[in-house]
């Protein structure tokens, strides 16, 4: 009886094994992917950045603006007077929508970029579960607007390793009208997924979110602005 209670304990353990290591295998294989998946469309992105198409009202914004307006500022009634500083749309109409790309039938508003860690990904415009295996996610907000959430997988190739950015680390987002948006990191905080209001109730223009490990919690990277560079500045 006793050994068969015996063998019995054996059998389990060899199966409770194989089960970790085969759930470890899904995900390093799930990660792998990807990771392979955000890199073949960040390459997609790159060759499209700078002709997103407005998406519904950015359009809508910019027709019905003053017809003195023009991509290089608004031209003066008298033609003595000094030419306005030069603003592009995005400064002169925050509240419009950020310009997008389709890429293999998913939208994409942008890429994001964290030199410290190596990483350079695709943004897609809206988030949900399976999306979240693919590419980091919009969570909430506009970059025109300073409040733009990213959320994603806490892949190594993804969002695994915020944990490790330091303040003051480098983060840029490029739109894809080729707007470059600077930020700094400024502290890193953990939040509890219930916890909405101290997520989305902040000043910082750009913050950034993924689960801890078992996913109790959630690592979440505030960033400062330090400059933006928009697409054809004179």
């Amino acid at each position: 009886m006793r050994k068969a209670k015996g063998t019995l304990l054996i059998v389990l353990g060899l199966v409770l094994i194989a089960s970790a290591l085969g759930l470890t295998l899904y995900n390093m294989q799930t990660e792998l992917q990807a990771g392979k998946s955000a890199a073949q469309v960040l390459e997609q992105l790159n060759a499209q950045e700078g002709l997103g198409q407005p998406a519904s009202g950015a359009e809508s914004a910019l027709q019905t603006a003053d017809p003195k307006q023009t991509a290089s500022g608004m031209l003066p009634d008298d033609e003595n007077a000094p030419m306005p500083v030069w603003q592009p749309d995005y400064i002169r109409f925050p509240e419009m929508e950020m310009p997008t790309a389709e890429v293999e039938g998913h939208t994409y508003i942008g890429t994001l970029r964290i030199p410290e860690l190596g990483l350079e990904l695709p943004v897609m415009s809206d988030w949900s579960y399976p999306q979240l295996k693919k590419a980091p996610c919009r969570f909430a907000g506009s970059a025109y607007l300073n409040d733009l959430i990213l959320i994603a997988h806490n892949y190594a190739t993804h969002f695994g390793n915020l944990k490790n950015l330091m303040p003051g680390a480098e983060v840029t987002f490029t739109d894809m009208a080729g707007n470059v948006f600077c930020y700094a990191v400024a502290e890193t905080e953990i939040l509890k997924p219930r916890q909405m209001e101290e997520l989305t109730g902040t000043d910082y223009p750009l913050t950034l979110l993924t689960c801890t490990l078992g996913g109790e919690t959630r690592v979440t990277v505030r960033c400062e602005k330090i400059g933006e560079i928009p697409a054809g500045q004179p």
